[in-house]
């Protein structure tokens, strides 16, 4: 969600096994979601079945990972 009031553009997302601030693993390779409008979302997936065993796992999903975005506030 872009609670913003500006369009953000070229968002990357990261989906991560475990923390990545801790040595969490990424699954998959960054998506980059092209644009999201002031106050608007977007959706971003992953394939969980492609990048891991069965099991129970903690997930987190890491926006901007790279700090790329300005944020307008």
């Amino acid at each position: 969600r872009n609670l913003g009031g500006i369009e953000a553009q070229n968002v990357e997302v990261g989906f991560y096994q475990g923390d990545p601030q801790a040595g969490g693993t990424r699954i998959g390779p960054l998506q980059i979601i092209p644009s999201i409008p002031g106050g608007q979302a977007a959706i971003a997936k992953v394939n969980l079945a492609a990048g891991l065993a069965k099991g129970s796992y903690t997930l987190f999903v890491v926006v901007d990972p790279n700090q790329t975005i300005v944020d307008s506030d």
